[in-house]
Parts: structure tokens; C-alpha cells; sequence
């Protein structure tokens, strides 16, 4: 068995799976298998020619999604191998990683936390209101998805799976809450020195997104009772 399962989702970057898949190739510690979450039936052909080129050289799967579910694809596809792996790692396809990054999230794992390299400190109910956090083993109110570990734990919670439909697609606030209101999990900072993130406006970061994470982010504190501000 694997030590670790790599789990990441594609819907607009089809051209960047196969830099993503030399990046893993290029990785020290090979122990891991990497399971792909499309949610884009048009790039199904891209991303099963990538399936046949690279799963010649490192152990992978592909599930290609009947409708687009966004990042919470993660989440169902470690529903599915949570038995098989304790230690799960979110990666993005536009990420640029070192060779190391493997270990590094493993050197950092906590089977009572939510890891990651992309976590804030918030001021407030509004999501722009917010501090990024270099440090790492910091106390954070929010990780993001886009490069956390997790134990496979968190998958086994019910309520993880009862997210609104109108936030469907803010997964990471909502791990944060199911991790932290129901888990009594720490949601805890990464000291990022080992991945970079490419912009090319595929991303969500809009002013239009934002006004919604505020909105999931004010039901969350107000209306679920989540007490991470107090934290």
C-alpha cells in the first residue's frame, strides 16, 4: 500500500496535466499514488491520453465526473480511497512544486489537523478581511484546498456531505468548518517555500467570488455557530 494518495481536480487546464505529471515523476519520495478528479467530459480524450502515457510510470487513477461538482470533487474521490490511505494530499494543475514536495507534506502531518500552504488568519465576517500566514505551525482560521494535507478521517463525516448547493463551490471554507466545528481539528499553516502558483485568470479569485465566500463565511459564524474568530 502507498503511504499517500495525491488527489487533484481539472476543468480548464487540460494542456497543464502533463507538466503536472513531471513534476510527480520528479518527486523523491515515489510512495504515493495520484487519483484526478475531471469534471470536463470535453477533455475527457486529453486527460485519458495523459492516464495512458503516464500510468506507465507512476500509479494513478481517473474519474471522470458526470457533472462539473468543482473542488469538492476532492472530497468524494478521498470518500472513495478513504480506507486505503491515511494521508491525503490536494494539489492544483497550476502549481509549480519541488522535487521534496511529497515530504514535505508528510514531515508536517497531524492526524488532528487540516494542513496547509495557503492559510489565512480573518478579521471579521467579511472573507477580504483576512491575513496569509508564511509562517508555519500557525493556528489559521481558513486553509485552502490548493495544497493541504489531511487524514483521510475527515472523510468519514456525514456532515461533509451536506454542504448548501448555493456553496457547492466554496469547498475549502466549508472543509474548514466540518474540520473544526465537528472534528475539533486544528486548521493549521504549512511554511511555503515549496510551491508557487501560476495566475492565468482561471482561478476564482474575483470580487464576485469573494462577496459569496463572505456570504458562506457570515452563515457559517451566524447561523451554524462556527466559533473559529474565537480561536
Amino acid at each position: 500500500m502507498n503511504d499517500v494518495a495525491i488527489i487533484m481536480c481539472t476543468w480548464k487546464r487540460p494542456e497543464r496535466l502533463s507538466r503536472t505529471m513531471d513534476l510527480l515523476l520528479n518527486q523523491t519520495n515515489k510512495n504515493f499514488k495520484l487519483f484526478i478528479w475531471n469534471n470536463n467530459l470535453d477533455i475527457q480524450d486529453v486527460v485519458n491520453l495523459n492516464f495512458g502515457i503516464y500510468g506507465k510510470k507512476m500509479e494513478m487513477e481517473v474519474f471522470h465526473s458526470e457533472k462539473n461538482v468543482g473542488g469538492f470533487g476532492r472530497f468524494f474521490m478521498a470518500q472513495k480511497i478513504m480506507d486505503e490511505y491515511e494521508k491525503i494530499i490536494f494539489i492544483d494543475d497550476d502549481q509549480i512544486f519541488s522535487n521534496n514536495m511529497v515530504d514535505r507534506f508528510l514531515e508536517v502531518f497531524d492526524e488532528n489537523a487540516v494542513k496547509s500552504r495557503w492559510s489565512f488568519r480573518l478579521y471579521g465576517t467579511n472573507y477580504i478581511h483576512r491575513t496569509h500566514v508564511d509562517d508555519g505551525n500557525v493556528n489559521v482560521h481558513y486553509c485552502g484546498t490548493g495544497g493541504m494535507i489531511v487524514p483521510s478521517k475527515v472523510f468519514r463525516c456525514e456532515e461533509l456531505y451536506e454542504i448548501p448547493n448555493e456553496f457547492l463551490f466554496i469547498e475549502d471554507l466549508w472543509l474548514c468548518f466540518i474540520a473544526s466545528h465537528y472534528l475539533d481539528m486544528k486548521l493549521v499553516s504549512i511554511r511555503n517555500d515549496f510551491v508557487t502558483q501560476e495566475v492565468d485568470g482561471k482561478d476564482q479569485t474575483t470580487v464576485a467570488f469573494y462577496s459569496v465566500k463572505t456570504k458562506f463565511l457570515k452563515y457559517l459564524i451566524n447561523e451554524r455557530k462556527w466559533k473559529i474568530l474565537e480561536s
